[in-house]
């Protein structure tokens, strides 16, 4: 599995004995003339952050905002990036706060696509409503990937 964000095992290599390609074939260390990442595999540049608002409980068939953002920590661009969020079953879209260009919404999938320079960010924000049971802990799991990286980032909000 791959590392991540925040991840005690991020530049924690020892780097006498780094190999020069992670499991995948990534070259290590990433980025070049860091510290390696401990174990298998090398993480990208690219970093995902999940936020809810209320970051409390959400109430009973409630709204809860989702604030997705996609950086791309490297020095080159990553012209190649998708961003796929498979919407929780105990949840339907609401409406967007903010749709950057290239997202979309095709049934309870949202997903983005396009190019991130070095240092960018592109941010996703939507309303989600509950429609499951109370005492839910809704899980949603987002999925990134491009030419030279992949991860997910997983988030809960708990219903009161």
């Amino acid at each position: 599995m791959a590392l991540l964000p925040g991840s005690p095992a991020l530049d924690a290599g020892d780097a006498s004995t780094c190999l020069a390609t992670d499991q995948r074939g990534r070259p290590r260390p990433y980025p070049a003339g860091g510290a390696c990442d401990s174990g298998a595999y090398e993480a990208g540049g690219l970093r995902l952050g999940q936020a809810f608002t209320p970051a409390g409980r959400v109430a009973y068939h409630g709204l809860v905002t989702v604030t997705l953002a996609l950086t791309n920590t490297a020095s080159a661009p990553d012209v190649h990036v998708w961003l796929t969020d498979t919407l929780p079953a105990e949840t339907s879209f609401d409406a967007w706060v903010y749709q950057p260009v290239g997202a979309t919404l095709d049934g309870d999938q949202i997903q983005w696509n396009g190019a991130l320079d070095a240092g960018a960010v592109v941010t996703l924000q939507f309303r989600l409503r509950h429609t499951g049971f109370y005492n839910d802990a809704v899980h949603n799991t987002v999925l990134f990937s491009s030419a030279s990286d992949r991860g997910s980032a997983t988030a809960v909000f708990n219903v009161a």
